[in-house]
């Protein structure tokens, strides 16, 4: 009862979507211009250590230095000395100052005019004792080799506009100058990972677009087909990019990767709407009924495959680093987005081109099945699995060895290599901040000086730094030479903004340019200063930030949000599938299983040296397994309805495999292709690893399930049960072989066939080629006009004809009844067709299949059988005859449609009449006829002295009554007729189980 409501909700609002489909294109049309100018509106964050949550050094320090010193992001700029004076630099400087979010700028000008107890003094250093040696040590971290070095502050975020104009600003007035400079730290970096980001996002998108549509029209049976697909996906990605702008701000790596990851994930819903569109018109439904079922059954469908997807990316919000959330959310609601635009723009998309795709359908130029790969799982379904368990351990290891990396997506300083050197040794910068002893400044002096000797520090910059220690006197007051005037430094550096009102001062640390920021040798450095101020200033805080502190931060944060986003991602996607299967065993053997490619495929890196970005390695796990899911479920579910249908569950296995194999390659090849264009194209680390691990787990993952998964699921508990019914395993294998062996071989058959037809130019425009699922037979026969229906092929199942016999298939059509019977009763067909397109048809399709020894068609009219014919050269006679009488329903204006549905050429009488003439006394003939012509069928045989001995009534549901008949005739008399209903449909549509195993007889 709630399936039935739940059905009739779901053809309302299919219903809804058709009817109104005008509008609803218009309104999403709007919408898209909305969210395309939301796109230019959205703010991106390019600062990626801005996402460490509070309670991390970096966030803590960050915050400390944002509400007391104003800084919020930094900048360092090397000038070229031969390019600039000292004075037009210092003009430049002054000039760079006016901008309202520069706080700062030091350099080697910084302290040469310094307010001294309200005396200007142009060189106060000069004056002091000790000055001398400040002097110089002023040039050693601001003046080297005749370069410049500025280190500016500034008191908006990294990645804002405002720091971009701010940089802007500072680069006008440094150009004003002639000066020729190379720019690092966090606002400069964060301005080129952003202009390198939004620059290649339309280049890879462009690049994804070509590929995926490329795939597309290989595997799709339609030319406009893929594009309606792009089109709903183009949508889905442009409302979900456009709709970022309701967030305060969405980071540069979900802006770059979500949209590819959106059209990869996602696009596998646009084909299965088509497809069961496309089933729902071959049962016969016409357009918009059609559209209306396949609303339906996808919104089923698709949304567990959505939720399957969607729950990996809910686990990004456990995650520490706050870019998890940003990315998850992002994510979510693409693929929301994806499933919503599926179900409402694409039907009215399809409606509204479907006279245009009606004209533009073609075969299939890819059609993939690994027969012999799923055989091979298997038949070797023990070795595989044993396998499969040895390799969980040593994978899981081989991931957790993976080296990481945490800051490499920073793109590399470029210019003058000397400058770019001398940024680089300056831009390793800790930021430091501890408190200031107002009674002994000299501690904040020596503080300094201890810093400077530990190795790996090339320098330190601050207020206190630069204050040589003997011109402060046991007070703590600073004196200048022969002078008894004197000053508290406290008080002139907090009048100077170098000391805050609470007494903390700031120290700009620079660690030397060998060491590589993420290196053990940099954190070590790290621990050193921290240890240095912590000793010296115990029990105040000390809070410090810059990217050696962040890489330190991440290696804490990384393996704890990893083993939460595993553990949950894993946790969600099993409890869907435990919905979905209502079992433990399933839902645990598909996530092992994808969750061992997960680890495979960070063993490969780990196996060939290569590190990892942290981000990578967090998120792809989740994204793995969430998108590659569906590819096992989707076999899985294929095997489990195999069996049901009565299959044992080795060829379940196999059928599973090979029937999903062109859905899991095409998903796959979408995924790979994708990512692989942003892989190729990206500059930027994180998305370049992201894409890349995608790309790569995407195919890791279509390997084990199109190899391991059927050996896994041959290996379930069902296997017992069939095992014992078939005599043992070795037994039940080797029926599986049999028939495994045997559709093989009537695959090399079709396959043969189909080069017959192109090496001796059996095939013309108007016509096509099918399989006919039997035997390894091919039929000819028009794209448009007669084509044989599944009446037709179960009638040519439930003949009883026996080997060697010679048979009359009247009214042949295209040959379909007589090559089935030649093929699977060994007897020998003779075909007759009136119609000279069908006759030639059935021909050349015998030709095709190699079968003129056992079929010949004659061109002719069956109610001159008695001139053509012998009489009684049958053993059975077969005939599907024109279903309507003259005037009875409109007739068709094809010609051959029209004498194929109606008895223009031959009637009931002309028909019994052939058949009594050609059959044998014991010879038996098969009449398919509709239900509706009973009894005039009945009236008829008996004027025609022949009997009837059986009758099959055929029906598509045990609910309706019967279409048609097919009737067993005999010449003498057969007693009491027999009778019995086959009904040839099941609740899904598809063939009955009892018509499957006749089509297999």
């Amino acid at each position: 009862m709630k399936r039935k409501s739940f059905r009739e909700i779901m053809n309302k609002i299919g219903g809804f979507i058709i009817r109104f489909r005008l509008p609803i294109v218009v309104v999403i049309a709007v919408l898209v211009a909305f969210c395309a100018y939301g796109i230019t509106k959205t703010n991106i964050n390019s600062d990626i250590m801005s996402y460490l949550p509070e309670g991390t050094e970096t966030y803590d320090g960050s915050e400390f230095l944002s509400k007391n010193f104003g800084i919020e992001s930094n900048a360092v700029y090397a000038v070229k000395g031969e390019s600039v004076s000292y004075e037009d630099l210092a003009l430049a400087v002054e000039k760079a100052k006016e901008d309202e979010h520069v706080t700062d700028i030091m350099w080697l000008g910084s302290m040469n005019a310094v307010s001294f107890g309200g005396l200007k003094l142009d060189d106060p250093f000069s004056l002091m004792e000790g000055g001398d040696v400040t002097k110089e040590k002023l040039k050693s971290v601001f003046y080297k080799d005749g370069d410049y070095m500025l280190m500016v502050t500034m008191n908006v975020g990294a990645s804002t506009n405002e720091a971009g104009a701010s940089l802007a600003h500072i680069n006008a007035a440094l150009d004003d100058a002639g000066a020729t400079y190379v720019a690092g730290g966090t606002a400069p970096v964060s301005r080129r990972v952003y202009d390198d980001a939004i620059s290649e996002l339309p280049i890879y998108l462009s690049v994804a677009v070509v590929l995926v549509l490329i795939i597309l029209f290989l595997v799709s049976a339609n030319w406009l087909e893929p594009i309606v697909f792009m089109v709903t996906m183009g949508v889905s990605i442009v409302i979900n990019m456009g709709t970022n702008f309701f967030f305060p701000e969405v980071s540069i790596i979900t802006f770059c990767a979500a949209s590819i990851l959106q059209l990869a994930l996602a696009m596998d819903y646009s084909i299965f709407l088509t497809q069961i569109y496309s089933e729902e018109r071959q049962k016969g439904l016409p357009e918009k009924g059609a559209m209306i079922s396949a609303v339906g059954t996808t919104l089923n469908t698709v949304f567990s495959s959505a939720l399957t997807t969607m729950g990996g990316f809910a686990a990004f919000f456990v995650m520490s680093f706050t870019l998890g959330a940003d990315l998850g959310g992002v994510l979510i609601k693409g693929i929301f987005l994806a499933m919503l635009t599926v179900i409402v723009l694409q039907p009215c998309l399809l409606i509204l081109l479907s006279k245009p795709m009606a004209k533009t359908k073609h075969k299939r130029l890819i059609d993939i099945k690994f027969r012999n790969i799923a055989k091979f799982s298997v038949r070797h379904r023990v070795v595989i699995v044993i396998l499969f368990s040895l390799l969980l351990i040593p994978a899981f290891i081989g991931q957790m060895l993976l080296p990481l990396s945490y800051l490499n997506f920073m793109p590399k300083t470029e210019g003058d290599p000397d400058l770019v050197t001398y940024v680089s040794d300056t831009a390793n910068q800790i930021f430091l901040a501890v408190p200031v002893d107002k009674n002994d400044p000299t501690k904040n002096v020596s503080f300094a000086e201890d810093l400077e000797n530990i190795e790996g520090v090339t320098g330190v910059a601050g207020y206190f730094a630069f204050l040589p220690k003997e011109a402060i006197d046991e007070n703590g007051r600073l004196h200048l030479k022969s002078s008894v005037f004197s000053i508290d430094p406290v008080a002139l550096g907090k009048k100077s903004g170098y000391v805050t009102k609470d007494n903390y001062t700031l120290y700009l640390v620079s660690l030397s340019k060998n060491y590589n920021v993420e290196s053990q040798e940099a954190t070590d450095v790290l621990n050193k200063i921290k240890a240095v101020a912590k000793t010296t200033f115990t029990p105040s805080k000390i809070y410090s930030t810059g990217v050696v502190q962040a890489v330190a931060d991440f290696r804490v944060l990384t393996p704890r949000d990893f083993k939460w986003i595993t553990l949950i991602s894993v946790g969600i996607i099993f409890l869907v599938l435990l919905f979905s299967f209502r079992s433990l065993v399933y839902p645990l053997l598909l996530v092992l299983l994808i969750e061992l490619g997960t680890w495979i495929n960070f063993s490969i890196s780990t196996i060939f040296g290569q590190s990892l970005n942290f981000l990578a390695y967090i998120v792809v796990g989740a994204i793995q397994l969430g998108a590659t899911v569906d590819y096992a479920i989707l076999v899985t579910h294929k095997y489990r309805a195999l069996c049901k249908e009565g299959k044992d569950p080795l060829l379940a296995a196999y059928e599973s495999g090979t029937s999903c194999t062109m859905s899991i390659l095409t998903s796959a090849s979408i995924l790979v292709t994708a990512c692989a264009s942003v892989t190729v194209v990206s500059s930027n680390a994180v998305i370049k690893e992201v894409t890349m691990m995608c790309m790569r787990g995407a195919a890791i993952s279509t390997v084990l399930v199109l190899f391991i998964l059927p050996s896994l699921l041959a290996c379930t508990s069902r296997i017992h049960i069939r095992a014992a019914e078939a005599g043992g395993l070795s037994k039940l294998t080797k029926k599986f072989l049999t028939e495994v062996n045997r559709q093989l071989y009537y695959g090399a058959l079709v396959a043969k066939a189909k080069y017959r037809i192109g090496k001796n130019k059996l095939l013309n425009k108007t016509e096509c080629v099918e399989d006919l699922g039997a035997r390894g037979l091919v039929i000819i026969q028009p794209k448009k006009g007669y084509r044989f229906n599944s009446d037709s092929v179960i009638l040519a199942n439930l003949a009883e004809v026996n080997e060697g016999e010679k048979v009359y298939d009247l009214g042949c059509g295209s040959g379909v009844i007589a090559l089935l019977v030649a093929a699977k009763k060994g007897a020998n067909v003779v075909g007759v067709e009136l119609q000279e397109s069908l006759a030639s048809m059935a021909e050349r399709s015998v030709k095709a299949n190699a079968y003129e020894q056992k079929v010949t068609i004659v061109k002719g009219d069956i109610r001159q059988t008695e001139t053509l014919f012998p009489a009684g050269d049958a053993d059975a006679v077969l005939i599907n005859p024109p279903y309507f009488k003259v005037g009875c329903g409109e007739a068709s204006p094809d010609e051959m449609k029209a004498v194929a549905r109606h008895e223009i050429a031959l009637t009931l009488p002309e028909e019994l009449a052939a058949v009594r003439h050609l059959l044998k006394e014991d010879g038996r003939a098969y009449f398919l006829f509709p239900a509706s012509r009973e009894k005039e069928f009945d009236d008829e045989t008996k004027a025609a002295s022949l009997f009837l001995a059986e009758k099959v009534y055929l029906t598509s549901s045990e609910e309706k009554a019967p279409d048609s008949f097919i009737a067993k005739l005999t010449k003498t008399p057969a007693g009491e007729t027999a009778t019995r209903t086959l009904v040839t449909k099941d609740e899904e549509g598809k063939p009955s189980k009892e018509v499957a195993e006749l089509y297999r007889s």
